[in-house]
């Protein structure tokens, strides 16, 4: 039973860690806010809670993956560890299908772009495969200006 105790002390305080996000950039006085993982530093997430932004992103495109919430929640991977706003670059994810969003700093800023891969099919293509590269058809971006 002793042993048990252990384990489960060990695995909550494992499992606490691996969620635990800090702040380390926050963009137009929190309209969106970029967070790492403390346990694994190249694990970032964009938190967007500007209302309009949010409101337009579960309206459009994602009513069934974003929730009626107060905020929009992107996760992914920088290239790198992130321990500060600096070091934070870039971070994309193919979701939704063919659906896929990157968030990136632009300047002072903070970029969210959401987009569509397009492929450019024909029926001479064997079994209906792409014969040419696939292009983006942008849906929606939103620029956040000043990011501390």
């Amino acid at each position: 039973m002793k042993l048990l105790s252990i384990f489960l002390i060990i695995f909550t305080s494992l499992s606490a860690m691996a969620f635990s996000w800090n702040k380390v950039l926050t963009c137009d006085g929190g309209a969106a806010v970029v967070d790492v993982n403390d346990f694994q530093r190249n694990s970032v997430q964009v938190v967007i809670r500007d209302p309009n932004v949010v409101r337009y992103i579960q309206s459009k495109y994602y009513a069934n993956e974003f929730p009626q919430s107060s905020e929009v929640i992107l996760s992914g991977l920088n290239a790198r560890d992130v321990y500060n706003g600096s070091d934070f670059q870039y971070i994309s994810l193919v979701s939704f299908g063919k659906m896929m969003w990157e968030a990136y700093r632009e300047n002072q800023g903070l970029k969210v772009r959401f987009y569509r891969t397009i492929s450019d099919t024909n029926s001479d293509c064997p079994n209906y495969v792409p014969c040419k590269p696939d292009y983006q058809a942008e849906v929606a971006n939103w620029y956040f200006n000043s990011c501390q």
